[in-house]
């Protein structure tokens, strides 16, 4: 008898310590950013594209929400012309969504893993009363974002906004000593975006409105920005800009794989203080307030979209720096294309391991990146602490390849982070 209970009682504690050492991807610690296990083809995305196709008997608009009621996207179902068939940029957070259609609502439950779902709506409210289109472009006034404007109808915003709160922007981070690694805490660069798209009926970019912040400098290299837009030279682009309007300049990416690209500007330091050297990275020295570049206007006459769009095609497009101003010394996000300058000499390099011929851009041996983007504000880590440290589910998040943790960005470690958005509420709009 005590046989027994010795090996019941060995074999329980063996499960225990077996529970308890085994690896899972669920809170794993990792001491090291190099220790990390980056899964083949994860590209550190916080956001991610969902095609969604649609038909009924009847024609309409198709307004897609998240639980809070904010709107992700609103688009044109034509039942004599395929129905809706498009696909929408969610932020990887986004659990489920909701699709109305004349009355009807359709609930989907929805993961970073989702790529496509099929809708149909049997039961649309037949129009009762008079339908108004004012501007006689096909969609009613009820859910044209511009009723008196033939040639747009829908207003997208990026990152979607949630309408009882103030306006929401993304971000944009950068370690900038690419090709060699830097420390990890992506403080070198951060812009912060609002971006609106203005689409017609059939779902067709007509204008893009860019609202930046250049809100955190903490590199030792003078960098510019930049941004390639998934356009061709069928576009015209216009600009108020209050801070070194020399800088600024759009021009058309002229090669293979060529889109306009907007300079926003090529000088970084240009905007900050002489002191401190680094901008709102370490906790004990004053804050600056972030520069506003006026919103940018770029108007697409006759501009295509890609017939294959990449998740590159969306906003926040494929912004990237020029490091030190050096012409073709790029830094894009993981997987993201380069522009026709770049300078492929950099390439291989150090520990980039880029190779154009399997597509395989900004990534080192670890598969690490030099750009991260986030669908919200978030606290960046201080200075020369590295974001899995500064943020203890991202490692979780990058072992599980995107599927746990998804707002990882959310829950810093307060002492590790600087304290920007309490900082910058009053200031973005």
């Amino acid at each position: 008898m005590k046989r027994i209970l010795f090996l019941v009682l060995l074999s329980a504690i063996t499960l225990v310590l077996f529970n308890g050492c085994s690896s899972t991807d669920d809170n794993v610690v990792v001491g090291d950013i190099h220790d990390l296990n980056v899964p083949d083809g994860f590209n550190f995305e916080t956001t991610h594209l969902l095609h969604v196709i649609a038909n009924s008997s009847v024609s309409g608009t198709v307004v897609i929400t998240q639980q809070n009621g904010a709107e992700v996207y609103k688009g044109y179902l034509d039942s004599e012309n395929d129905g809706f068939d498009r696909s929408i940029l969610l932020s990887s957070d986004i659990s489920s969504l909701y699709f109305t259609f004349k009355g009807e609502v359709l609930h989907r439950n929805v993961s970073p893993s989702s790529d496509c779902l099929y809708l149909s709506f049997l039961n649309p409210q037949i129009d009762r009363g008079e339908r108004i289109d004012s501007d006689g472009d096909g969609v009613d006034d009820e859910f044209d974002d511009f009723p008196f404007d033939p040639e747009i109808c829908y207003m997208i915003e990026y990152p979607t906004q949630d309408t009882l709160r103030c306006r929401t922007y993304g971000t944009i981070a950068y370690e900038d000593r690419w090709p060699a690694e830097g420390d990890y805490d992506f403080n070198d660069v951060i812009l912060n975006y609002y971006i609106y798209e203005c689409t017609n009926r059939w779902s067709d970019t007509r204008h893009i409105y860019l609202n930046l912040y250049y809100s955190v400098d903490g590199a030792g290299y003078n960098n510019g920005f930049y941004i390639k837009l998934p356009y061709n030279d069928g576009g015209v682009v216009y600009y108020d800009y209050p801070y070194a309007e020399e800088q600024f300049d759009a021009y058309y990416d002229e090669g293979e794989n060529a889109n306009i690209i907007l300079q926003i500007f090529e000088e970084g330091h240009a905007f900050m203080p002489d002191e401190p050297t680094f901008h709102n990275t370490e906790e004990d020295e004053p804050f600056t307030d972030p520069i506003y570049f006026q919103q940018i206007h770029v108007i697409l006459e006759d501009s295509d979209f890609p017939d294959n769009p990449t998740i590159a095609d969306y906003p926040p497009y494929n912004p990237y720096l020029i490091v030190d101003q050096i012409a073709g010394r790029e830094i894009h996000f993981a997987d993201y294309l380069p522009s026709n300058t770049v300078d492929t000499d950099w390439f291989g390099t150090q520990n980039d391991t880029s190779d154009p011929a399997s597509n395989r851009y900004y990534k080192t041996a670890a598969n690490l990146p030099w750009g991260l983007h986030m669908p919200n504000m978030f606290n960046h880590p201080l200075e020369r602490i590295s974001i899995i440290d500064a943020y203890p589910t991202f490692a979780d998040w990058v072992n599980s390849g995107g599927e746990n943790y998804t707002n990882w960005y959310l829950n810093p470690v307060p002492e590790k982070v600087y304290d920007f958005v309490d900082q910058v509420d009053d200031l973005f709009d």
